[in-house]
């Protein structure tokens, strides 16, 4: 599944939009970013400071475009533009939100609601403790069954084991 033509086009313009509004607003270029369609799972956007790169879920690009181009996008140059203007701002604190709005997204969240399916499904495997049942996916237990992690119950602080 690639993404077409058209909704490039599209995300290109909106992108100059907003470089525009960045420049005028803020005085911060959006010309150094860089945007990839690879993200896959429940993730419909991320921006990764140490490359200046947006990956966007390829997914919601075919189902919901105008979504991805006028929530998630913003949303993300609006993580660019807060981490530019400092780079310990929170994530999703007053900066940002800020910025997102004067970028046009009217109510700035940190979640999102939009239809995508996880990138893959992981076999749980079952532990117990001193007080009850846990469910461990297969990267913990293979993380236990090779010495490289020990995992405890928050409740009752013991060791889990396999059943």
């Amino acid at each position: 599944m690639t993404v077409d033509s058209d909704f490039i086009d599209i995300l290109n313009k909106k992108l100059s939009f907003l470089n525009s509004v960045s420049k005028k607003e803020f005085n911060i270029s959006l010309c150094p970013i860089k945007i990839g369609f690879d993200l896959k799972g429940l993730r419909a956007g991320i921006f990764n400071p140490e490359t200046n790169e947006i990956y966007i879920n390829k997914e919601l690009c075919h189902i919901c475009p105008d979504k991805v181009i006028n929530e998630v996008l913003i949303h993300e140059i609006a993580h660019f533009i807060a981490y530019h203007i400092d780079k310990k701002a929170k994530p999703h604190g007053r900066l940002w939100k800020k910025i997102a709005y004067r970028l046009g997204l009217k109510n700035p969240k940190a979640t999102h609601n939009l239809p995508v399916t996880p990138a893959k499904s992981l076999k749980t495997f079952r532990y117990s403790c001193k007080c009850k049942i846990h469910f461990i996916t297969s990267i913990r237990h293979n993380k236990i069954i090779n010495k490289k992690a020990k995992y405890f119950c928050k409740k009752c602080k013991a060791e889990l084991k396999p059943e």
